[in-house]
C-alpha cells in the first residue's frame, strides 16, 4: 500500500474535509503487510488499539475492515468499516474497492457496482482500475446469464423496486407492496422471491388462494425454495378473506445466507 495523499479538488456535490495522518497511515501500512505476510498473531489487537485512538480516520476503519475481511473471513462484518472510510475519505479509491469486493461476497450487488465505479471514478492507479473494471464485467456477464437483464443498470434498478416493495411490506402497507412486486414480476418473471413475498403480502390482506399461487409459482421455479415451503404451511390453515395477523417477514435474505453457507463449506 502507498500512503493515501491528501484531495486537492472533489466535485462540488462531494466536498468535505478530513485529515490526513501520515505516521497513522504507516502505522497501518505496516499491520497490513503482516496480514500480506500471513503474520496474525497480535494483529486483532493492534487494529483494535488503533481504532479506539482514531476511530473517524479513514486509515483506522479501513485497516479494521480488511483484517475483518481477509483474516477473520467475515465479509459482512468488514462493510461497516469500509463504509466508514469512505464516508470520513470520499475520495479513498482503495477504501470503494474494498467495499465493493465486501459487497460482492455479502450479495449485496447494487452497492458493490456502486464501489466498484467510485474506485475508478478517484483514482489513476492502473490495478485498481483494472481489477475494478474485471469485477464489473463479470457482474454484467453474470447478470446477462442468470437474469433477463441485459445491463447492470437494468438489474440494479428491478432491485431497488424490489427492495422498496418489501420495505413496504415489512411496514404492513400490503397493497403498495403487491402494486411494486408485480412491477417487479414485470420486469423479472422469474424472480422467486418476489412471488414469495407477494404471497405474504395478499396473506396480509386475507388473500388466501392468490397466496397459495404466488408460494406454488415460487416453488414451481425454486423447488428448495424453504420460506415458500413454510409460509405455505401457514397459510393453507388461514381462512379465505380473514387477514393474516402474524405475518412473517423474513425470507428476503434466504438466497444470500444460503451462498454464505456454501462458501463457508467450500463450496
Amino acid at each position: 500500500m502507498r500512503d493515501t495523499p491528501a484531495p486537492q479538488t472533489a466535485p462540488a456535490e462531494e466536498q468535505f474535509i478530513t485529515r490526513i495522518l501520515p505516521h497513522l497511515d504507516k502505522a497501518v501500512d505496516r499491520l497490513l503487510q503482516r496480514v500480506e505476510r500471513g503474520e496474525h498473531r497480535g494483529l486483532r489487537a493492534e487494529f483494535e488499539r488503533l481504532l479506539r485512538k482514531y476511530p473517524n480516520y479513514h486509515m483506522t476503519n479501513f485497516g479494521m475492515g480488511v483484517y475483518r475481511g481477509m483474516v477473520q473471513g467475515d465479509p459482512v462484518g468488514a462493510l461497516p468499516y469500509f463504509e466508514k472510510a469512505v464516508r470520513e475519505f470520499p475520495l479513498f479509491a482503495e477504501g470503494h474497492f474494498n467495499l465493493a469486493m465486501s459487497c460482492v461476497k455479502a450479495c449485496h450487488i447494487p452497492q458493490a457496482v456502486a464501489s466498484f465505479r467510485k474506485a475508478i471514478q478517484y483514482t489513476d492507479d492502473a490495478l485498481i482500475v483494472g481489477k475494478a473494471n474485471e469485477q464489473l464485467a463479470w457482474l454484467e456477464n453474470t447478470v446477462r446469464n442468470t437474469s433477463p437483464f441485459k445491463t447492470l443498470d437494468a438489474y440494479i434498478e428491478n432491485q431497488k423496486l424490489f427492495d422498496l416493495a418489501f420495505a413496504n411490506l415489512r411496514n404492513r402497507n400490503f397493497e403498495k407492496a403487491i402494486e411494486l412486486f408485480g412491477k417487479a414480476l414485470e420486469q423479472n418473471p422469474e424472480h422467486v422471491q418476489s412471488y414469495g413475498n407477494l404471497a405474504l403480502a395478499h396473506a396480509g390482506l386475507g388473500h388466501k388462494a392468490v397466496a397459495l399461487d404466488c408460494l406454488d409459482r415460487a416453488l414451481a421455479l425454486d423447488p428448495s425454495y424453504e420460506p415458500a415451503m413454510v409460509n405455505r404451511v401457514a397459510i393453507l390453515n388461514m381462512a379465505e378473506g380473514v387477514p393474516q395477523g402474524s405475518v412473517e417477514v423474513l425470507e428476503t435474505e434466504y438466497y444470500r445466507e444460503r451462498l454464505e453457507a456454501e462458501h463457508a463449506a467450500g463450496g
